[in-house]
């Protein structure tokens, strides 16, 4: 999840970027107040340097999801249903509001529900190009001497 103060891509300024890995099945939106509860995704860390940039209580911002598949290594990208008319970028985020008095956050629409994009395979194919996948191998521990903390004694591998 990726949190910018515009959608507009020729001026936009990434604020953070958060990873979402235990959202569960089924989580619970609650879009009249805070959304997600105690869940993963109500958490977001926010940089000190932007709170401190601003100077009223709340501030918009643009959300945008993807999911980064390890396996084929490359990223599905998911659009804002409720903009999916939209032809502009404008479609690809959810307009959220930060509250710096009472430190939450909520998503600025009636409507949450996120759809991967698979109409525009250039797109796709133009993010994918901006990551660098690299094999996942396991590890080769050294060899010689090890020490063990709790003995106080040294092994040999």
């Amino acid at each position: 999840m990726d949190f910018y103060d515009t959608y507009d891509a020729n001026t936009q300024i990434k604020i953070f970027t958060t990873y979402l890995t235990k959202i569960g099945k089924t989580p619970t939106y609650i879009i009249s107040g805070y959304p997600f509860g105690t869940s993963q995704l109500y958490y977001w860390g926010i940089p000190v340097w932007y709170i401190n940039a601003q100077s009223g209580s709340t501030v918009n911002g643009y959300v945008k999801f993807s999911f980064y598949n390890a396996t084929d290594g490359k990223i599905a990208l998911f659009y804002n249903n409720a903009n999916a008319a939209l032809t502009t970028l404008e479609k690809m985020y959810f307009k959220a509001e930060l509250n710096f008095l009472s430190k939450t956050w909520k998503f600025m629409t009636t409507s949450i529900l996120a759809k991967q994009l698979s109409t525009s395979p250039t797109y796709n194919q133009k993010v994918n190009n901006t990551v660098a996948n690299f094999n996942n191998e396991t590890q080769d521990y050294p060899s010689g001497n090890t020490f063990n903390y709790i003995s106080g004694i040294y092994y040999t591998i």
